[in-house]
């Protein structure tokens, strides 16, 4: 059993003598584990985020398997002296790991990461590549069967004045059908409505956003695996807090 395919690098970990314990996200395999034999000297291959060439190869199609990987874009390099571009990268990185079940394909949800990961490389704006996040973990939730939809009011069909969110339904609903509920419904940050989805999103609403979706993966998909939220994905929300105004 073989397969060759770019994928980035989620976790590695000592396997044995010379050799790492690495679990990558491929473009066409989803989260897979393989070990990689790795000197000291290059050993920078498998910090997390990195983009690489992976080639893995088994006898049986359940084995753990061997890797071999080339470099194709050190994101943790380019990363390396922001914090909260790396906390967001660890955030990613660890719910994938989380929450995707291993060898699941979701090519969607990788390109949507590759296009976020470009947009951290390059982006000094942290309100523009945070308000990137919240939409990739709507896509994350999507992917894992917890689509949203907030297009329009769930009970009055407009797509005018969205501002919360139902908590059970996951359904947007207008300030009108809402207010009477509001203590009891979810903030929807303006960028993700359709009325204002031009709009730059502000800091606040970044945290809204970030506050929506965490609700979900917690609720919904960590229930559904029976896990709990990784703690660097609370920590990059509380560290968003810093992000001025």
């Amino acid at each position: 059993m073989k397969w060759n395919d770019r994928a980035f690098v989620l976790s590695s970990a000592p396997y044995g003598e010379g050799s790492y314990l690495v679990k990558l996200f491929s473009e066409t395999e989803g989260v897979f584990a393989g070990m990689v034999r790795c000197s000291r000297k290059n050993r920078a291959i498998l910090e997390q985020g990195n983009l690489v060439q992976a080639s893995w190869s088994a006898r049986l199609e359940e084995h753990l398997g061997t890797m071999t990987l080339e470099m194709i874009e050190p994101f943790s390099a380019y990363l390396i002296q922001d914090s909260l571009k790396l906390k967001a990268l660890g955030a990613i990185t660890l719910t994938l790991l989380s929450l995707v079940p291993e060898r699941d394909p979701h090519p969607e949800l990788f390109r949507a990461i590759y296009q976020w990961m470009g947009e951290l490389k390059h982006e000094e704006n942290p309100e523009n590549w945070l308000s990137s996040y919240v939409s990739l973990e709507l896509i994350l939730l999507k992917e894992l069967g917890f689509a949203l939809d907030l297009s329009s009011c769930a009970d009055s069909g407009t797509d005018k004045n969205l501002t919360y969110v139902s908590p059970k339904s996951g359904r947007a609903v207008s300030k009108e059908s809402g207010e009477p509920y509001h203590a009891k419904l979810l903030a929807l940050p303006p960028f993700l409505t359709p009325e204002k989805a031009r709009n730059k999103a502000k800091p606040a609403e970044i945290l809204d956003g970030l506050r929506l979706t965490r609700y979900f993966l917690e609720q919904f998909a960590c229930r559904a695996v029976g896990r709990e939220l990784p703690y660097a994905r609370r920590e990059m929300e509380m560290f968003c807090v810093a992000v001025p105004a």
